[in-house]
């Protein structure tokens, strides 16, 4: 559920910011905008499996030894908070639309 979520608000919003990139700048740029969005997932999912694997390593994985497993969770919690938390406070210029996006 969560990661479909990602896909269902993620690809709305990513046509918006190119649409309200084309009305600032006056150039269609969705190449670029659609290229670092792909590196910028690609580069997300090889940071989790990094962290996750690297903290199963340290803390245990095992029946003996669980904590690994246990804070692996909580960890992906506090990157999804500090995500958050950006995007909240993100500089963002109210938009208007005009005669052309009605």
């Amino acid at each position: 559920v969560g990661q479909g979520m990602l896909y269902v608000l993620l690809t709305p919003l990513l046509g918006a910011i190119v649409d309200h990139d084309a009305r600032r700048s006056g150039r269609r740029r969705e190449a670029v905008y659609n290229g670092v969005y792909a590196i910028s997932w690609k580069a997300g999912a090889i940071l989790s499996v990094a962290v996750s694997t690297q903290t199963m390593h340290l803390l245990g994985n095992s029946k003996e030894s669980p904590l690994g497993v246990l804070v692996v969770g909580p960890i992906g919690g506090a990157f999804a908070l500090a995500a958050l938390a950006l995007a909240l406070f993100y500089p963002a210029a109210p938009t208007r639309p005009t005669e052309e996006t009605t």
